[in-house]
């Protein structure tokens, strides 16, 4: 049982829901939330007004996030190449300068070892580098984040498309789902996040597509 008074000399508006009493201010707002107590206590779908500005709030932040992942993947993705392409050609460079010794009877110039030992130690610290920062590793988790914040884009457009559907479950759906992907995603640079909510802001927002690709296009 529910019924609502709204008492006009006092400007106080008393909700009864069961045996609970509920007394304030008269407001637009309020009665909103009297609309939604009704409907609710009628079996009702209840459309949240503040739910869709939650969830037009939530979209820009995970355009944001989806293109700043992308964004990371792409500087690690670069900087794996930095490091471990002239790793492996400079490794490459001395097994078969030492090969060549081994097979030649007057060995190397003196000159020509110094180099190939200088080689062979740029060649490790560059080995070394990439293991330990694991650019290549950190490519693929940007990458399966922004996935991630692509799929729940997707979620909250559809959402937003029928303002019908929209309650207090899904925004809770949303919002739990965005605290999953956001604790298992890697960290973002504020550089890169600034700049992704600069370009997730622009109406001509194209996912996974960014300055940087149009320029080398």
């Amino acid at each position: 049982m529910w019924s609502a008074i709204n008492d006009q000399a006092s400007s106080h508006l008393i909700v009864v829901v069961g045996n609970q009493l509920y007394v304030g201010q008269a407001s637009t707002q309020r009665l909103r939330w009297v609309l939604c107590v009704v409907a609710f206590c009628r079996g009702e779908r209840v459309t949240s007004p503040e739910g869709k500005e939650v969830l037009e709030k939530w979209l820009e932040r995970t355009r944001g996030s989806q293109m700043a992942h992308y964004m990371a993947e792409e500087l690690s993705s670069r900087r794996h190449l930095f490091v471990g392409l002239p790793a492996a050609i400079f490794s490459a460079v001395v097994g078969t300068t030492v090969f060549t010794a081994l097979d030649s009877n007057e060995g190397l110039d003196i000159r020509l070892r110094v180099l190939v030992a200088i080689i062979a130690i740029v060649a490790a610290i560059l080995t070394g580098c990439q293991t330990f920062l694991r650019f290549s590793e950190k490519a693929d988790t940007h990458l399966g984040a922004a996935t991630k914040f692509a799929a729940l884009r997707r979620r909250i457009e559809q959402a937003l498309s029928f303002p019908s559907t929209i309650n207090a479950a899904l925004v809770d759906e949303v919002r739990l789902a965005f605290d999953a992907i956001t604790e298992s995603a890697p960290n973002v640079s504020s550089r890169l996040w600034q700049r992704a909510m600069k370009q997730a802001g622009s109406e001509h927002f194209v996912p996974g597509f960014t300055q940087e690709t149009a320029s080398q296009s």
